[in-house]
């Protein structure tokens, strides 16, 4: 999975970081994530678990003393990793790794839905959504997106449809909730090739 995520831009400055390989640490968080961690302070918790040479693959940096320590991410710095990442460019390399690996098998059945990102109301700032495109047989998530400020969960839904391109519509078949019983999602998928519930 590192080699994959390797394709991640780091936006980091050259200076000052603690931990330099930047897909070793996303790597990290996203081992985090599989295993079912929702927030950045479960997500610091995993990886101070992780034995210290899968750490040391991942790039985290090493104490002299005590004993060449391997020092896990804290979890401002997990957090601070998670606001550089392009949610998209990562769940576009994290579904295709799974893929890959063989974790998920196309069902032909998909469905749409929202949810708000538990843990991420923070200091007053507004609670992230996602629109997500799950895998019916395997739960397995195969697309998401956030929810832009400046949208809606309807137009997001439409932009993952975009996404998955044609190829990802013909032929399957996609249920949502009632919000997105509309014309446009409807017409979208049936334009594709797929059908909608």
């Amino acid at each position: 999975m590192k080699e994959a995520l390797s394709a991640l831009h780091d936006p980091r400055k050259a200076r000052g970081k603690e931990h330099r390989d930047f897909a070793g640490l996303v790597t990290l968080i996203t081992m985090a994530n599989l295993a079912g961690t929702r927030s950045f302070q479960a997500i610091a918790d995993y990886i101070e678990q992780v034995p210290s040479d899968i750490l040391r693959a991942c790039g985290c940096r090493v104490d002299l003393r005590p004993y060449h320590r391997v020092r896990p991410p804290s979890e401002p710095t997990v957090r601070r990793i998670l606001s550089l990442v392009s949610a998209e460019h990562l769940d576009e390399i994290t579904t295709t790794w799974l893929r890959s690996q063989g974790f998920w098998r196309d069902s032909g059945a998909i469905a749409i839905d929202g949810k708000t990102l538990r843990g991420s109301h923070v200091g007053g700032a507004n609670p992230v959504q996602l629109v997500a495109a799950c895998d019916h047989a395997t739960g397995a998530v195969v697309a998401q997106a956030e929810v832009d400020t400046q949208a809606s969960e309807i137009e997001t839904a439409l932009f993952l449809l975009e996404r998955r391109g044609e190829d990802g519509i013909r032929g399957r078949m996609f249920t949502a909730d009632a919000l997105h019983t509309q014309h446009r999602f409807c017409n979208r998928v049936g334009e594709k090739g797929g059908t909608s519930r």
